[in-house]
Parts: structure tokens; sequence; C-alpha cells
């Protein structure tokens, strides 16, 4: 990203992470300011335009978040892709040793895999409502591949949860709680052109509904050619793609450091 940087292309699109250290995103942060190399991060769900909608609506209604959940409960990747493509032959895996999912070192490598591969999606979103990480009261690795984490900072609570793959239908969530009012929103399947998320902004008296015809995905590509084209400036600072990644680096080590300690 550096190279692509200072070769002066009009934009860098980076799949999630943006990097796996803060030197790193450091670097990239301060190479791309020098050569004004705007950057997306491909975090979807961060411009879903009905996410967007309902964000703003509980903004202006000054709740406060007191409990921030994000659920993730996925099949295989390849049965996105298979909705999404038509593949004409199919390729056997490669045969691999299995390692041993109760191995503590095993555990450690594949939470950080997991907050930094699945959890920065959401990450971005949470952060909006729980803006540090807090204190990590318990994390658990979850085979085959999965985590539980809770946490806490001040008067507010965070959970996080995921496992994949398994035989059942998506279960994509964020779910906010504030004194007053509550945000509950179900994402569509990753890689299906199905629309925006369907987000429920519910409060003592009413509750409204925001859905929209646009996905995520089609948001961020029309956003990307628009700051191609001049027409706009990136909606979502470097600056604060940084601190998504200082919070899931967080969430990584701190996970990492839970596992196998005696209770």
């Amino acid at each position: 990203m550096i190279a692509t940087s200072r070769a002066r292309k009009k934009l860098v699109l980076c799949e999630k992470p943006l990097a796996v250290s803060r030197t790193e995103a450091a670097d990239i942060k301060r190479v791309a300011e020098e050569t004004r190399t705007p950057i997306i991060i491909g975090t979807m769900h961060v411009y879903d335009p009905a996410y967007r909608a309902a964000q703003l609506v509980w903004h202006e209604l000054a709740d406060e978040a007191r409990l921030v959940r994000s659920s993730i409960y996925l099949p295989s990747n390849d049965v996105f892709i298979d909705q999404a493509t038509d593949q004409t032959t199919a390729q056997a895996a490669p045969q691999s040793v299995k390692p041993d999912p109760s191995d503590p070192a095993f555990q450690r490598d594949m939470i950080r895999a997991a907050m930094l591969g699945l959890a920065i999606h959401n990450i971005p979103l949470v952060r909006e409502f729980y803006p540090s990480p807090g204190i990590l009261h318990s994390a658990r690795f979850l085979p085959p591949f999965g985590y539980s984490l809770s946490m806490s900072n001040g008067a507010q609570a965070a959970r996080f949860s995921a496992l994949m793959p398994g035989q059942w239908q998506p279960r994509w969530t964020l779910q906010v709680t504030g004194r007053t009012s509550s945000l509950r929103i179900v994402f569509p399947p990753s890689y299906v052109l199905s629309g925006s998320c369907r987000a429920v902004l519910a409060s003592k008296d009413s509750a409204h509904v925001f859905e929209q015809a646009k996905s995520g995905y089609e948001i961020v590509w029309e956003h990307i050619a628009d700051i191609v084209r001049e027409r706009a400036v990136p909606s979502v600072s470097l600056e604060t793609a940084v601190g998504d990644l200082g919070f899931a680096l967080d969430l990584a080590g701190g996970a990492a450091g839970k596992i196998g300690e005696v209770p």
C-alpha cells in the first residue's frame, strides 16, 4: 500500500485489516498523507445506507449506549461464493495436518486471526457507540473458528461473539441498548446484492425501520468512483481507520492473553 501511494495512484482500496501492527498503520498513514492518496478500507457495513440513516437518528436522540452486542454466525464462505458466482470446475482442497484445537498456542493464534479477520467487520460500527475496549473480562476461542468476548468501559459494556462455519442460515447482527432506546441491525449475507441491512430503532413509544435498495457494497463502489473523479473525499478518514485497527489490535492482544489463563 505504501508503494502504491508513492506511485501517486488516484485511490487505494484496502481489504480489512488496514495493517497488522500500529507501526505499519502509522507508516501507511504518513505516506498517504504525504502523497495525498485516498485510502478506502473495504468495511462494507460502514457504508450500508440503512445503517447510516439509523445511526444518524440515534445520534440525534442524544442517547448513550449502555450495551453493545456484535454477533456473527456464518456457514462456510463457500456457501456465499456458490450463491454469487458460477464455477465451472471444483478443485479439491489440499490435505494438511489438522492442528489440535485444545492447544493454547493454536487458540491464541486463531483468536488473533479472528479479531483481525472477522471481528474487524463490525469494529468500526461498534466504535461509534463504544469507543474503546476498556477492561476485557473474558475471552474464549470457539472451535472450529469463533470467539466469545466480554468487556466494559465505565458504564458501558460490550459483547462480541462469532462462530463459523456451521450448517445454518447466516445471522449477522449488531445490537445497541441505550438509556431510552435500542437499535437492532441485521445485515444481509456477504457477497450477495440483496439490499441494505434492516435496522430497527425503538423507544418506549415508537419504532422506526430503516431499509434501502442498495447494499453497502454498492455504496462503497459508488463512493470510490466519486473520489477517483474528484467529486468527493473519503467519508471515513484514515485517522478513523487507524483507530479501528488499534481497537482490533487491543482486542487481539488482550484476548490472546486470556487464553490458558487460570480462572
